[in-house]
C-alpha cells in the first residue's frame, strides 16, 4: 500500500469556482450574466487560480513535514537534522597495501600519510597514515583509502549562516569523504574534533561536523555558533583537509593497485592484497526514509539483535555498510560467550577491508552494550549463497536472440546483486521469474534451476552463482 499523502482534492481550481459561483447565486440572485466573459465571473475565474495554487503549495509544505511524504532530498536532510540524525557522506573504498622494498635498496623508507598510490587508469589511493619500512626489513603494510587530499585555508569572512540552525558554513564539494577530514587553526596547531551532532558541545569546544546537501550532494562544513561550539577565529587561518573520493568507482579488486608516488619508483613496488571496498556516494534518499526512524529509536545505544534491532541499525548508517545481519551469542560457541556476531557486507560487495573493520569496533565499543572491549563483537564477512540459474527462453520475432539471452543475464545478475539482497534474506522464485520475462524480447521463459524459493541461513547472502540460458 503507497503512502497516504495530503492533496488538495476538493480545493481546486474546479471546486473553487462551483463554490464561488454558489455564493454569489445565493448572494446576488439578481446578478445573472453568467457568461465567461463577464467581468465578474473573470474576476471569480481568476480568484479561484490563486486559491488553487496557494492549496497546492500549502499541501507540498505540509506533505514536506513528514519522512514518508517529503518530496525532496533536503526536506528530509532537514528532518534528520529535528532528531539528531546527520546523513551519512560518500564513503571511500578502503584497502590494505604492501609495500616491499626493491632489491639493492637498503636504509629505512620512510612514507608520508596521504602519499598517493594508484591504479593503472589513474585512481588514487591514500595511506591511511605514515610508515617506516625499516632497515632490513623487506615490506609492511598500511591501510589505504581512495581520493584524492585536498587542503584549503579559510578566514572568518568565507563562512556563512544560511539558515534556521544560525551556525556558519562553508560549501566543499560533493564527494567528500566520510571520517577523513581534519580542520586546525594557529601554531602551534590547535586541533579541532569532528562531532555528529553539536547538541552537547560547549560554547569552548572546537567542534566542527560536516553536514550533506540534500540540493546536489555537496557538503557544508559547519562550526559552532558560540554556543553550541566555537565559530570561526576572527584572527586567524582555518585549515581544512579532506579526502575527495570517486565514490563507488573506487571499489576493485585486489593486485590492481601497483603505481607508486613520485619520489619513490627506484625505491619501492606497491600491491593492494584486499579488495578495495566500501565505496558508496552518499545517502540516498529511500535510505534517509528507512534510516532516519530506525537510527532515532536506537538513541545512540545498541542492545538489541535481530532484523529490526538496536546494532542492525547503526551498523547500517555507518558510512561504507551496505547490510549488517546482528545475532546474539546463541548462534555459536565463539568465546567470550559475552558476545554479539555482526556479519556485514561493505558497500560494492565484497570483503570488509582492515580499515573498515577497525573503525567498526571503534564505533561498536562507543554504544555497544558489551563496552569498547573488540573481542565481544565479532565481525565476520557474510557468506555468499551461490544461486545457480538454469533456464529456457523463447524470444519474439524480430529480436535478436543472443542480445535477448544476455540482456536476461544481466537482469538475474541485478535481482542477485548486493545492494538488491539482505543477509538471511529470502531469495524468491518469483522475483527471477519477474526479472527475466519483464525483459524486451521474451516471449515465455522455463526455469529448470532453481524452481522454489532459495532461503538463506544465517549470515549468508544470496548472490550470483552459474547463470545459464539456452535460447528455444
Amino acid at each position: 500500500m503507497a503512502d497516504p499523502t495530503t492533496n488538495f482534492s476538493g480545493r481546486d481550481y474546479t471546486a473553487e469556482v462551483e463554490r464561488l459561483l454558489a455564493i454569489l447565486g445565493v448572494e446576488l440572485p439578481e446578478y445573472t450574466d453568467w457568461n465567461h466573459a463577464d467581468p465578474g465571473i473573470v474576476q471569480i475565474r481568476l480568484s479561484a487560480r490563486d486559491t488553487d495554487q496557494i492549496n497546492q503549495y500549502i499541501d507540498h509544505i505540509f506533505n514536506s513535514g513528514f519522512i514518508n511524504t517529503a518530496q525532496f532530498k533536503q526536506y528530509l536532510v532537514d528532518l534528520g537534522m529535528l532528531v539528531g540524525y546527520l546523513p551519512t557522506l560518500a564513503s571511500p573504498a578502503s584497502t590494505r597495501l604492501r609495500l616491499t622494498r626493491k632489491s639493492g635498496v637498503s636504509g629505512a623508507i620512510s612514507i608520508p600519510k596521504y602519499s598517493a598510490f594508484s591504479r593503472s587508469d589513474g585512481l588514487t589511493y591514500l595511506t591511511a597514515a605514515a610508515i617506516i619500512i625499516q632497515d632490513g626489513i623487506e615490506s609492511a603494510e598500511v591501510d589505504a583509502v581512495q581520493g584524492e587530499a585536498v587542503t584549503l585555508d579559510l578566514e572568518a569572512a568565507d563562512f556563512h549562516v544560511i539558515d534556521w540552525s544560525k551556525k556558519p558554513k562553508y560549501a566543499l564539494p560533493r564527494g567528500v569523504a566520510a571520517r577523513c577530514t581534519e580542520l586546525w587553526h594557529g601554531d602551534p596547531a590547535l586541533a579541532w574534533l569532528e562531532v555528529d551532532h553539536p547538541w552537547r558541545s560547549s560554547a569552548q569546544d572546537r567542534h566542527f561536523f560536516l553536514e550533506l546537501n540534500g540540493d546536489d550532494d555537496s557538503v557544508w562544513l559547519v562550526l559552532g555558533d558560540g554556543v553550541q561550539g566555537q565559530g570561526p577565529p576572527t584572527d586567524q587561518t582555518v585549515h581544512v583537509r579532506y579526502v575527495k573520493c570517486a565514490e563507488t568507482s573506487g571499489n576493485c579488486g585486489h593486485s590492481m593497485i601497483t603505481a607508486v608516488p613520485d619520489g619513490f619508483g627506484d625505491l619501492i613496488t606497491c600491491t593492494n592484497i584486499e579488495p578495495a571496498t566500501g565505496g558508496a556516494a552518499a545517502e540516498t534518499t529511500a535510505s534517509l526514509r528507512r534510516m532516519i526512524p530506525a537510527v532515532t529509536r536506537t538513541q545512540r545505544r545498541a542492545v538489541t539483535c535481530g532484523p529490526d534491532g538496536d546494532y542492525r541499525a547503526l551498523m547500517e548508517y555507518q558510512p561504507g555498510v551496505l547490510h549488517c545481519q546482528a545475532v546474539d551469542r546463541n548462534y555459536g560457541d565463539e568465546w567470550p560467550h559475552m558476545h554479539v556476531v555482526l556479519f556485514v557486507v561493505p558497500d560494492g560487495g565484497g570483503p570488509m577491508s582492515s580499515y573498515l573493520k577497525n573503525y567498526l569496533w571503534t564505533e561498536l565499543g562507543k554504544w555497544g552494550h558489551l563496552g569498547n572491549w573488540p573481542e565481544r563483537y565479532l565481525l565476520k564477512d557474510a557468506i555468499i549463497l551461490p544461486v545457480n540459474i538454469a533456464a529456457r527462453i523463447g524470444v519474439l520475432a524480430g529480436y535478436d536472440p543472443e542480445v535477448v539471452r544476455s540482456a536476461v543475464i544481466v537482469a538475474l545478475q541485478t535481482v542477485l546483486a548486493p545492494e538488491n539482497r539482505t543477509i538471511g534474506g529470502r531469495l524468491t522464485f518469483t522475483e527471477l521469474h519477474r526479472a527475466a520475462s519483464a525483459v524486451a524480447g521474451v516471449s515465455w521463459i522455463e526455469f529448470d534451476a532453481p524452481r522454489e524459493d532459495t532461503i538463506p541461513g544465517v549470515g549468508e547472502i544470496p548472490g550470483p552463482g552459474t547463470i545459464a540460458i539456452a535460447v528455444m
